[in-house]
């Protein structure tokens, strides 16, 4: 059985053999309206065309600019060419009543004579592609106008719809969490109803739920709402996190990605929260880096003063001393760690963690920071 010419061989020029002697290939439509679509929807396309002036014209390259796209190029309901786009699937094989009008490796071209009506027949394929589209296809050949070009069109539209904090829990304190679970609901935007399959991504401290009979249509008409309540169990450990879970449902292959966030605070609130940093500092002069060390409300007891370690590279460089913090409108009583790059510290860099720890019997965690200092000799 003989093969279909494949697209991009052997790209043709204006100088191809077989002059086109005044003809040219013009489709019928130069931008052809596909309308709105989804993600991961496939529509069919035909774009007509004809062969003007006198003479045949010889084709041999017919491509698309996205592999989203599959074109044959059709003359009386049979294939000539063929330009195939990897997606994972089979391209159907050439029927066997093909064989006499298709172009084998070893051909020059596919001639067609003046006067002959064929069509561009196509698949779009959008799959993950968002907003407006436009795909070109292109004919190339021995004819004046070579190539010959026509575009499709389409505005694609995601599958599903969800804010993009809908799965944000905020900050909240752990005491919350103590009394019962944290409770978010979200709304999911569908082109129908659906169900998940399964959830992926969610860590055993997450448990979603779709909320039962919670469809409804959407405003304009536009699919349907549905709901999903996110549950935060009470061992959520203090932290912030902020990640996807992704759901596979019942409308394909189009994933449901739900965004999730919290900060869960203990009793103390420490800012900043990670990181201790003196950057190019010359050594000329004393330095300083400041902490602030608070309850997390007024319902936290008075926080004990805690103890300061340097480890690492940064011990026996930086010092630290720790004052009494009044509460004020920016926070609650605490502590003040005043961090001390010295003068004189020999230049270089140093590397380590601040390490602040509270008596066993407070209950109180011990937190690590991130140290670092970049001394330098003076200018």
């Amino acid at each position: 059985m003989k093969r279909l010419l494949p697209a991009l061989v052997l790209l043709a020029t204006a100088s191809c053999g077989g002059a086109s002697g005044g003809a040219s290939l013009r489709f019928e439509t130069q931008r052809l309206e596909l309308g709105t679509m989804h993600q991961y929807e496939e529509k069919e396309f035909v774009l007509p065309f004809t062969i003007e002036g006198s003479g045949a014209v010889r084709i041999r390259v017919l491509d698309t600019s996205c592999g989203c796209t599959d074109v044959k190029l059709m003359v009386d309901g049979k294939i000539l060419l063929q330009a195939e786009k990897d997606h994972g699937a089979p391209v159907p094989e050439k029927p066997e009543d093909d064989k006499g009008l298709s172009a084998e490796a070893g051909d020059t071209a596919i001639e067609l004579p003046a006067g002959t009506h064929g069509e561009v027949r196509g698949t779009y394929r959008p799959e993950r592609r968002l907003n407006d589209q436009m795909v070109t296809v292109t004919i190339d050949g021995s004819m004046l106008n070579s190539p010959a070009k026509s575009q499709i069109h389409a505005l694609i539209k995601p599958v599903f719809v969800v804010a993009a904090n809908a799965g944000n829990f905020g900050t909240r304190r752990q005491a919350e969490l103590k009394q019962g679970e944290l409770v978010q609901e979200v709304t999911v935007q569908a082109p129908a109803a659906f169900q998940v399959k399964f959830w992926k991504g969610a860590p055993a401290n997450l448990l979603i739920e779709a909320v039962p009979d919670s469809t409804v249509p959407a405003p304009g008409g536009d699919g349907v709402l549905q709901k999903f309540r996110l549950r935060l169990q009470p061992d959520t450990p203090e932290g912030t996190k902020q990640f996807t879970v992704t759901a596979e449902t019942s409308l394909g292959p189009a994933p449901l990605d739900l965004p999730v966030a919290w900060r869960i605070l203990g009793p103390v609130v420490y800012a900043p929260e990670h990181r201790v940093t003196f950057a190019n500092k010359q050594n000329d002069q004393d330095h300083e880096f400041l902490v602030k060390v608070s309850a997390t409300s007024a319902e936290e007891p008075p926080l004990p003063k805690p103890e300061v370690d340097f480890l690492g590279e940064v011990a026996g460089r930086l010092t630290a001393d720790v004052e009494e913090l009044p509460a004020s409108g920016q926070g609650y009583a605490g502590w003040l760690i005043r961090v001390k790059l010295p003068k004189g510290t020999q230049a270089g860099v140093y590397n380590g963690s601040l390490r602040i720890s509270y008596p066993a019997d407070s209950g109180i965690a011990a937190k690590e920071m991130t140290a670092y200092a970049r001394v330098q000799e003076p200018r």
